[in-house]
């Protein structure tokens, strides 16, 4: 079974609550406080927040120069022209199959939990659709896509979003197609996309339904969490079976629990 990064949210709270002294806590007013959920018309990019752990979302950006005819008959444009005094990007069809594809790349074992469409629409009356589908690993797609994003006829520039998925990203065997699609007379520069979006959140693997550890069963509160750590190589537990999951924590111990999670290697390689 492959399990996705940890929940070092909780392994970090528990280890530094047992042995980290007073010179290891932040100092007064070095985090802001937690911010509210993101906003794609709100949230300010200049927050000196961090955006790490489970319940923050880690947003990849797909270019509109990304987006590729999958079809020798497309024929396909872009807004870019700064011989001209023309400073933005944005890609379109001009005629032919009317479809521009990409796909989006995210980490394995992470929720894919959110993909967007940015674009231009000025069009009178005609929408520009953005279909997601999931695939296998020979590129077999779904029928019915997972999402569809339009983008309404004369909506101007702005952004469509859902962020109701819940798909569990396995690379070993799916791939995710964002497919955009124009009306079958495209209208040229008036109907572009600039890009793309998908956002992911990390999760904690499902415990299995044997427990590894003597004291700590299935019905222990921590379980999934302990489970994950020796799976993915973090502990061993403390000799004879068991965890010790009520023992002290050493500051040795935290080291080696904190750099085989992050995956830290001296050498930059």
């Amino acid at each position: 079974m492959k399990f996705s990064q940890i929940a070092l949210t909780a392994l970090c709270s528990s280890a530094f609550a047992m042995s980290a002294s007073a010179q290891d806590a932040p100092s007064a007013g070095r985090w802001k406080s937690p911010p509210p959920a993101p906003d794609r018309v709100t949230d300010d990019p200049n927050r000196d927040y961090p955006r790490f752990g489970l319940d923050g979302q880690h947003f990849v950006k797909i270019g509109g120069s990304e987006f590729s005819p999958d079809n020798s008959a497309t024929q396909y444009s872009s807004s870019w022209y700064p011989e001209q005094g023309h400073f933005d990007y944005r890609r379109y069809v001009v005629a032919g199959y009317p479809h521009l594809i990409a796909w989006a790349h995210v980490p394995g074992g992470v929720v894919l939990d959110l993909v967007e469409l940015d674009y231009c629409n000025s069009d009178a009356t005609h929408d520009l659709v953005l279909n997601v589908y999931h695939c296998d690993y020979v590129g077999t797609c779904d029928s019915a896509p997972m999402a569809t994003l339009t983008a309404a006829a004369n909506s101007g520039c702005s952004y469509a979003r859902d962020d109701t998925l819940t798909a569990t990203v396995n690379n070993n065997s799916s791939e995710y197609l964002l497919d955009a699609v124009w009306p079958d007379a495209p209208p040229g520069p008036t109907m572009g996309i600039a890009g793309a979006m998908v956002a992911w959140k990390y999760q904690v693997s499902p415990a299995p339904g044997v427990a590894t550890f003597n004291d700590v069963p299935t019905s222990d509160p921590a379980f999934q969490y302990i489970e994950a750590l020796v799976a993915s190589g973090v502990t061993a537990g403390c000799g004879g079976g068991n965890y010790c999951p009520d023992a002290a924590l050493t500051r040795r111990q935290m080291a080696v629990f904190l750099s085989k999670a992050l995956g830290l290697y001296w050498n930059g390689y």
